[in-house]
Parts: C-alpha cells; structure tokens; sequence
C-alpha cells in the first residue's frame, strides 16, 4: 500500500520542488504563477488523483 501511494504522491511533489526552485530563480511573475496555480490546482492535481486511485485494486483500497 505505501509503495502506490508513493506513486501517485511522487510526481506532486517533484512538479512542487521544480516550481519551488525555479520560483526563488525568479523564472515566473506573478501573474504567471498565479496562472499556473490554478492550472495544477483545478486540472493537473485531480487528475493525477484521479489516476492514482482508479489505477489501484479495489482490495486496496478497501483496506
């Protein structure tokens, strides 16, 4: 169980470390932070939830 938790959990976190560096790098404004915000929090982050958890056996996830 924690191994596919790791999965799904492990591309949020590298995405939050990327937007971490390249934020104190001064890449981004913050108008385009705030856009891509967004993007993550309303698309990219419960879709990957979204795969994460149909990707998993039901006996798992009844556990």
């Amino acid at each position: 169980m924690l191994d596919s938790i790791f999965v799904v959990l492990s591309p949020i976190f590298f995405v939050l470390a990327i937007g971490y560096f390249a934020g104190r790098a001064k890449q981004f404004d913050s108008t385009q932070t705030s856009g891509l915000n967004e993007l993550v929090l309303d698309y990219a982050l419960p879709a990957s939830l979204f795969v994460g958890t149909s990707s998993t056996s039901r006996d798992r996830l009844l556990q």
